[in-house]
């Protein structure tokens, strides 16, 4: 099941209420129609169980580093 939308809203004006005393004058990250399509692929992609092998984590640790 995708990820609510409505939650999706209400996780982007909480985040906004939390960081607002920090008073840093950043707004949250602007939401568009692409990235919101990427957001609903990889909730997806999760329910489908397709996540990386262990195997496949380890090459991009390896390749960043870490």
């Amino acid at each position: 099941m995708p990820f609510p939308l409505f939650l999706r809203r209400f996780g982007t004006r909480f985040a906004r209420i939390l960081l607002e005393p920090a008073g840093d004058g950043r707004s949250p990250a602007q939401r568009d129609a692409e990235g919101d399509a990427r957001f609903d692929a990889s909730f997806a992609e999760a329910d489908r169980g397709a996540f990386a092998t262990e195997d496949e984590v380890k090459v991009l640790r390896a390749e960043h580093g870490l």
